[in-house]
């Protein structure tokens, strides 16, 4: 018999008892427990093992904020075009070989913890074991999407904030990688 739009009026299909019904949904709500559970201790254990690798890169490459100021650019006419958050980060090896590359992201919080901004950075320039080198970055803060956290990032001195350091992977000049494992890939 159909009901309303040829859905059937009656959900339990002929031949199963009410209880027989019962128990299949308690072994299906079972079986989606334990396969969620699965699930997050899968998680877990990727999230450890990406800390893991990321710890490991950040002894081999320590990274900092050398400097930060908002840079006003004007144009010919003297109306102000743009500003810029310009930032300076220092990368060290604190390996015994050269390293070719690093790329990651810097996130930064102020002292309560809260985030300002974060800088997805890549450095292709060569650092060789214990020497630092250094790059230089900007973004607008007059058209950008952060403007009001960039600004206060930029007016903050080094004490009334913490960077961490995520790196996603560190090349040697001799073709090795340091890697972590993505988890939203």
């Amino acid at each position: 018999m159909s009901g309303m739009f040829g859905i059937k009026s009656d959900p339990i299909p002929e031949g199963i008892t009410i209880g027989k019904a019962i128990e299949e949904q308690r072994e299906f709500a079972e079986k989606q427990a334990a396969a969620e559970k699965e699930e997050k201790a899968l998680q877990a254990k990727l999230a450890g093992e990406q800390e893991k690798a990321m710890d490991a890169m950040r002894q081999a490459v320590s990274v900092t904020i050398m400097g930060k100021k908002i840079k006003t650019e004007y144009g010919s006419s003297g109306i102000v075009m743009d500003e810029l958050l310009s930032v300076k980060f220092g990368y060290k090896n604190n390996t015994d070989k050269e390293i070719s590359g690093v790329k990651g992201t810097i996130e930064v919080s102020d002292q309560f913890g809260d985030p300002l901004t974060a800088f997805n950075v890549s450095n292709d320039e060569s650092i060789g074991p214990g020497h630092v080198v250094v790059w230089s970055g900007g973004r607008s803060v007059r058209y950008g999407l952060s403007e009001d956290k960039d600004r206060k990032f930029a007016a903050l001195p080094d004490e009334k904030y913490r960077i961490i350091w995520k790196p996603r992977m560190i090349i040697f000049a001799d073709g090795t990688k340091m890697a972590a494992p993505s988890l939203t890939d």
